[in-house]
């Protein structure tokens, strides 16, 4: 339809608000479909952040967890280590009492001998 067709000059100047109304509406309709498009995006922005967040904090958490059992380990072997040798030094001290009992005897005996 072409508006300068018609000489009714209300006509054309209702026709031209009316386009300017729908074209108006139309820049409207494409700037909320703008808008919308950003707060998708927005959202899987934060969503992507949220995952991000999620991933460091199971790192971080099973790094803990790693850290803690090597302590625990750690522990173990040091508890195996100080039972080894107290044992040893058990062994040790026994070791060294028999010796200076058969000392003992034995200067017992050359006391004897002398005695004799």
């Amino acid at each position: 339809f072409d508006v300068s067709d018609t000489d009714d000059d209300d006509f054309k100047e209702d026709y031209e608000l009316a386009q300017k109304a729908l074209g108006k509406s139309v820049e409207k309709d494409a700037n909320m479909g703008e808008i919308e498009i950003l707060k998708v995006e927005d959202e899987v922005q934060r969503n992507k952040e949220r995952e991000e967040k999620k991933r460091i904090e199971a790192e971080e958490k099973q790094k803990e967890e790693n850290r803690s059992r090597t302590r625990q380990k750690a522990l173990e072997v040091d508890h195996a280590v100080m039972e080894q040798l107290k044992n040893e030094r058990d062994e040790l001290l026994q070791l060294k009492s028999e010796l200076e009992m058969e000392h003992e005897k034995e200067d017992n005996m050359g006391k004897m001998k002398e005695m004799e």
